[in-house]
């Protein structure tokens, strides 16, 4: 099961985490995430605490765009839990989540519409 969300903020993340919660049951959640610079990336995080096995994180290509190192690190400031694994893009980092998903797993795409359109691309949606 893949999950495509452009939701950017904490707003947005904290709704995101009840409707995970909602779904039904998946043994583990990958995220596969690239977020702009200028959004509040440690708070989106912490409403997600808990609820991502993987983290798939990626540089967004775009002058605004943060860089994998910098998801990572507020990922360690929010104590989000789960792996963390670095990429220079979301096309790469939802690959490397495609690998390793099982039946029961599901991705979650999410951080920038620039995120999200990516996937999609490399999925052949758009």
């Amino acid at each position: 099961s893949v999950i495509l969300d452009v939701g950017h903020n904490p707003h947005a993340a904290a709704v995101l985490r009840e409707n995970l919660g909602n779904m039904g049951f998946y043994r583990r959640t990958f995220a596969v995430v690239g977020m702009l610079r200028d959004k509040d990336i440690r708070g989106v995080f912490e409403h997600l605490r808990g609820r991502i096995e993987v983290w798939y994180v990626a540089t967004l290509d775009n002058p605004r765009g943060a860089q994998a190192s910098e998801l990572a690190a507020a990922l360690q400031e929010a104590n989000a839990g789960g792996d963390v694994k670095l990429f220079q893009s979301p096309r790469e980092a939802y690959a490397a989540a495609a690998a390793e998903v099982l039946e029961d797993d599901r991705i979650l795409v999410f951080g920038s519409f620039y995120t999200v359109a990516e996937v999609m691309q490399a999925r052949g949606l758009i």
